[in-house]
């Protein structure tokens, strides 16, 4: 398997806003962003059963590996992330596992649909990068440029309403920097494997 990819048309846009309403009806936490990010996971008495018959279907599909949820949201982002990886998150009621991919189903950019483009997530690879300097005009200027001397770009998933991204959780990745817009809002679901 490859580290990460995109799916084109995995929601809708009639599903990604009625199912953007199913999460406001959730309880939110803070991101380490001061965004709210409203979640569901398993213990979600509220929201959890749809999840599971309705949103969680549509992903797995793509994948053959038995993925388990640690926990899906919807958020509305107001900066940028810099560089991270996802292998850390806490998997639910104390279950042995492994934490397997991330993925992202973006909704809007500037609360239009239309405006998604403007924005990208970004994956890197672990090697020395020569254009550092030019990637982090261009795409990552919210990001420390000695973040990125050992680190090149291995993709650039420009956003649409709708496609899933896909990453590895123990890859490198970030948001690309917010010029011309912002705000952007999306679906994010951690998994892992027993």
């Amino acid at each position: 398997m490859t580290t990460c990819d995109k799916i084109d048309s995995v929601l809708s846009e009639k599903e990604c806003f009625e199912f953007k309403k199913i999460f406001l009806k959730n309880s939110y936490t803070l991101t380490d962003l001061g965004d709210k990010c409203y979640g569901i996971d398993i213990n979600n008495k509220l929201s959890y059963p749809w999840f599971n018959k309705i949103f969680w279907p549509k992903i797995t599909k793509y994948f053959d590996e038995d993925l388990k949820l640690i926990y899906a949201s919807y958020a509305s982002f107001t900066k940028p992330f810099s560089v991270h990886r996802d292998d850390f998150k806490t998997i639910p009621n104390n279950k042995k596992g492994t934490n397997y991919l991330s993925l992202l189903i973006p909704i809007s950019v500037d609360n239009n649909k239309d405006l998604c483009s403007l924005a990208s997530t970004i994956v890197f690879k672990q090697q020395k990068n020569p254009n550092a300097k030019q990637d982090h005009e261009n795409y990552l200027s919210h990001c420390h440029v000695e973040e990125l001397y050992n680190r090149s770009i291995d993709r650039i998933f420009q956003w649409k309403i709708g496609d899933m991204i896909w990453w590895k959780s123990e890859v490198d990745h970030c948001s690309s920097h917010f010029k011309n817009f912002s705000s952007k809002e999306s679906f994010v679901i951690h998994t892992y494997v027993e």
